[in-house]
């Protein structure tokens, strides 16, 4: 059979009285980092299970023990994981932690093989068979990794991942992990349509013809109508058959007379212009050298060279200037005949159009046809795209109420899960029916988790290991991490219980613990058979020395 696991833990710094620790080696089931029978402190019991979710891509180990960076220094933990029956090597520096070096089976990085962090929790979330639920590979394990200075130790907040996390996120990361979300998710998709559907067509309300208001809407039915009699009335004012004008001929009509209009007014404007250049022609430029012999009579000592001069410069400007009223007088001419021609071409289609209804529709008759229907369809179409608006805001109504149907039924079914499990769970180890168990509920955007009139700390941490416990059992979650804290207050026969309750489980759970000597017998040698790692004071530390002792002086 094969197993998905963490398979050994190394570091050249894991000392013990001095020398080299030798490589930690897991197996499948409970793991237990044990300490010295007095409860000693600051051995490196949290700051192992620190280095685990460091090598299941955590960062915590870096930001947040910062006495060991500072007394240890750069340092590499290697790792070895097996999945389905082969072993994956790997190593991972304090200094470059968001690389992980792919290893050969000596731990010597592969050239090119290096993996980033993502990429590194990519490849878990596959082999650890969690990469079709929706989830990352930090999102769907890092909430069970309990280790004192983690924000995964709040008793009354089990699905807490990161300080300040919205509920919502917790909540729907729970779904998520019971397979849960794809209803959901289908769900989701079908709102956000509908949501971006009214949002641009709210948006195009704008630039359409549409009413605000049911008031309006309903003047506009009555308009509607109205308009409607009218027409009725025109097509029987026709003697010789029916008036009727599709949308097609109704627009071309309109678009003609628009059409003749401009052209109108543009002729008018040209013909004025036309007029202002033959008044200037007529103006022209005088020439005055035959008044000169007068002008040299009153003022003798004028200079008439200077003055003939002039005189010709102004003769070549007048000619130059009939060259360009010409040129101007030409083209004003032939936009005109242009506008003739466009205009004649106009009438004769409008006249076509009148033919098709009937020989004797008159003009007028037809132009008051055409503005009713211009008018009865802009009504028609502003009523349209208000029934189209409130259709389109129905169905935002209807997809949001179904989207919250479906988040609930599938809340209650994993509270029911959940709650039905814990109290199975909480029955062995309490050893009666009598004693509350914890209780979750689920809500959209949030959650409540307690143990209902026991809100002991022994009993509340009791309840945090029981929820995961039935996490466990109920999904793919391959593993917890529970820190000796979690512990510490509950009472002996219950620990007891909870011990046997790991060692039954065929999934890797990592516990450190202390103070044993307590514990029942049987229990006792549970532990012995399943610990990993032993440490104690006196150079038996993780790192083979304790550093908050202070030097003698």
């Amino acid at each position: 059979m094969y197993y998905i696991l963490l398979k050994q833990i190394s570091c050249d710094e894991f000392q013990i009285d001095g020398h080299p620790r030798g490589p930690i080696n897991f197996k499948k089931g409970l793991n237990v980092v044990l300490g010295g029978k007095s409860g000693t402190n600051s051995i490196g019991k949290s700051t192992f299970l620190m280095i685990l979710d460091f090598v299941f891509g955590g960062t915590d180990y870096i930001t947040k023990d910062s006495d060991v960076q500072k007394n240890v220094g750069q340092h590499s933990v290697k790792f070895i994981f097996e999945f389905k029956g082969k072993n994956y090597y790997f190593s991972r520096s304090t200094k470059d932690f968001k690389n992980i070096n792919v290893c050969d089976k000596n731990f010597k990085p592969l050239k090119g093989k290096c993996m980033t962090l993502d990429k590194y929790l990519d490849f878990l979330l596959k082999q650890y068979n969690l990469d079709k639920l929706g989830l990352t590979f930090r999102n769907a394990v890092g909430r069970f990794i309990r280790v004192y200075n983690r924000q995964t130790v709040d008793e009354k907040r089990p699905l807490q991942n990161v300080a300040q996390e919205p509920g919502k996120k917790q909540v729907y990361s729970l779904l998520k992990l019971f397979d849960k979300y794809s209803s959901i998710e289908e769900r989701e998709n079908a709102n956000e349509e509908a949501k971006r559907a009214y949002k641009v067509f709210t948006n195009a309300s704008k630039y359409i013809p549409i009413v605000s208001s049911k008031k309006q809407y309903k003047e506009n039915l009555k308009r509607i109508n109205d308009l409607d009699q009218q027409l009725k009335n025109l097509e029987i004012q026709n003697d010789n058959g029916v008036l009727t004008l599709d949308d097609i001929q109704l627009s071309k009509l309109r678009k003609i007379q628009n059409d003749l209009s401009q052209l109108q007014e543009l002729k008018n404007t040209y013909i004025n212009r036309l007029s202002i250049i033959n008044s200037n022609e007529e103006i022209g430029v005088k020439r005055y050298k035959n008044d000169y012999h007068e002008l040299i009579r009153f003022f003798p000592d004028v200079n008439i060279q200077k003055i003939e001069e002039i005189d010709s410069f102004h003769h070549q400007v007048t000619k130059f200037l009939e060259l360009e009223f010409k040129k101007e007088k030409d083209n004003l001419e032939r936009n005109i005949q242009y506008i003739d021609q466009q205009s004649s071409r106009l009438i004769k289609e409008v006249r076509d159009i009148k033919k098709q209804q009937a020989p004797n529709v008159q003009t007028a008759l037809l132009n008051e046809y055409a503005d009713i229907k211009m008018e009865l369809n802009k009504l028609e179409d502003e009523n349209k795209n208000f029934d189209e608006k409130n259709r389109l805001n129905q169905n935002k109504k209807d997809q949001k109420e179904a989207l919250d149907a479906t988040v609930n039924n599938e809340l209650i079914e994993v509270q029911d899960s959940l709650n039905t499990k814990m109290q199975e769970l909480n029955e062995k180890v309490c050893k009666s029916k009598l004693f509350q168990p914890p209780h979750i509920e689920l809500k959209p955007n949030g959650y409540s988790f307690e143990t209902i009139n026991d809100q002991g700390t022994g009993t509340s941490y009791k309840g945090l290991i029981l929820f995961d416990q039935a996490c466990l059992e109920l999904t793919n979650l391959p593993f917890f991490i529970h820190d000796s804290l979690l512990f510490s207050n509950i009472e002996l026969d219950r620990k007891n219980r909870i011990i046997e309750m790991y060692e039954r489980e065929t999934k890797q759970i990592f516990i450190s613990i202390d103070t044993i000597d307590l514990l029942s017998k049987q229990v006792q040698q549970i532990i012995k058979n399943d610990t990993i790692l032993k440490l104690e004071r006196g150079g038996k530390e993780l790192f083979g020395r304790s550093w908050n002792e202070q030097e003698n002086k």
